[in-house]
């Protein structure tokens, strides 16, 4: 039975919504799996980190690049990005540390 009151759950949730807002991709648990692997084995881009916790990776699958918040803590992809949001995100990095 699946404990849908706890975090990794919601992130879980979450992240299967936006693949299908943002990527048009069925995040299925197979994918979710083969997505988890790819990070886990350093077989994508760590892009940059938010956190102690999550980082973005960019991960090519089927030949298409997408990009994934991964918490690390939870062994869990939290959500999609596109790829101008990544853009955008790492220039206000760059601008912040000026």
């Amino acid at each position: 039975m699946v404990n849908t009151k706890n975090k990794k759950y919601a992130q879980r949730k979450h992240a299967l919504n936006r693949a299908n807002n943002r990527c048009d991709l069925v995040f299925s648990k197979a994918v979710r799996t083969e997505f988890l692997s790819l990070i886990q084995t350093s077989k994508s881009i760590c892009m940059y980190k938010q956190s102690l916790r999550a980082s973005c990776h960019k991960v090519n699958y089927q030949d298409i690049d997408y990009y994934v918040i991964y918490d690390k803590i939870r062994k869990e992809i939290v959500t999609f990005l596109t790829e101008q949001m990544v853009n955008d995100t790492i220039n206000d990095m760059e601008k912040y540390y000026e």
